[in-house]
C-alpha cells in the first residue's frame, strides 16, 4: 500500500494567477507605507505580507495598540487579492491534473498565503474544483505564513496523516520549499516531506537550491507520472526505514530520463 500520504499545491503561480498589475500592487504597497508611517514605522512593503508582519511587530513591541492598524493593512491586502481573484486564469494542465488526481484516490490540500477570500474568488473564477482538495490552509488559517512550518503542519494535522507516510509539496516560490523543509525539520522525522518545484522560477538554479527543492517538472502536466514514480519507490521500501528525498529524487529522475 502506498505512504504517499497527500499532495499539497501552493495556488498562485503554480495551480493558477491572480491578475493583478504593477500599478495595482504599488498602489497598495502606497496606502500601506503610508498607513505605518502615521504610527512612525517606515517600510518598503516588499514582500508585503511578510513586512506586515514584521512591521505590526515592531509596534506591538513599542506598546502600540496594533489591532485597527493590522485590520485595515489586511484589509488593503485583501481587496488588492480579491480584484485580480476576480480575473484569476487557472495554469496550464492545472483543472485536468486536480480531478484526474482526485478521482485517482489522492489526497489533495491547498496551501497559500492569500486570503480565504481571495480563494474562494479565484477558484471559481478560474473554474478549478475546489471540492478536489480535501483541505485547504489561507493565511486567516494560521499565525504564520509560509515560509513558516505552520501551513504544511496544519494540514498535516487536519489530514490526519500517519506517521511515516510522504507528503508531496508542489509549488513555484522558494518560499513553498523552504516551508516545507521547515515542517520536515519541525516534524522530526516522523513525516516525510518532498518538494517539487513547477515551472523554472525555482528551477533555474536548482544547483543552488537544491537543499529546498527535491525535484521539478516542467508543467503541471507532468505531476500525476512522477506521483506514480515516487508511489512505486515507496511501495518498494515498505518495511525497511523509509526512503529519504534524496533515494525518491534519485528514482524520480532516473525515470525522467
Amino acid at each position: 500500500m502506498s505512504r504517499l500520504g497527500a499532495v499539497l499545491f501552493d495556488m498562485d503561480g503554480t495551480l493558477l494567477r491572480l491578475d493583478i498589475s504593477r500599478e495595482q500592487m504599488e498602489s497598495a504597497r502606497d496606502k500601506l507605507r503610508r498607513l505605518f508611517l502615521d504610527e512612525g514605522v517606515n517600510a518598503l512593503f516588499r514582500p508585503v505580507l511578510r513586512v506586515i508582519r514584521s512591521s505590526l511587530s515592531e509596534l506591538s513591541r513599542r506598546g502600540v495598540a496594533i489591532e485597527t492598524i493590522k485590520r485595515r493593512a489586511y484589509q488593503i491586502l485583501d481587496e488588492l487579492e480579491i480584484d485580480g481573484a476576480q480575473r484569476a486564469t487557472a495554469c496550464a494542465d492545472a483543472g485536468s491534473v486536480l480531478v484526474s488526481l482526485h478521482s485517482g484516490g489522492r489526497r489533495l490540500g491547498l496551501i497559500t498565503n492569500n486570503g480565504r477570500r481571495c480563494i474562494d474568488i479565484a477558484l471559481r473564477t478560474s473554474g478549478l474544483p475546489i471540492e478536489c482538495f480535501s483541505t485547504v490552509v489561507s493565511r486567516d488559517d494560521v499565525e504564520f505564513e509560509k515560509p513558516h512550518a505552520e501551513p504544511l503542519l496544519a494540514s498535516v494535522r487536519r489530514l490526519g496523516l500517519a506517521p511515516s507516510t510522504t507528503v508531496v509539496l508542489i509549488g513555484d516560490g522558494l518560499d513553498d520549499m523552504r516551508s516545507a523543509r521547515a515542517a520536515s525539520h519541525a516534524l522530526k522525522g516522523a513525516l516525510s516531506v518532498f518538494t517539487v518545484a513547477v515551472g523554472a522560477a525555482v528551477s533555474i538554479r536548482l544547483d543552488v537550491r537544491k537543499k529546498l527543492v527535491d525535484s521539478s517538472v516542467a508543467s503541471l502536466g507532468e505531476i500525476p507520472n512522477m506521483l506514480e514514480t515516487i508511489d512505486r519507490r515507496l511501495n518498494r521500501v515498505e518495511g525497511e526505514a523509509g526512503a529519504g528525498a534524496a533515494d525518491v529524487d534519485a528514482q524520480v529522475q532516473e525515470n525522467q530520463r
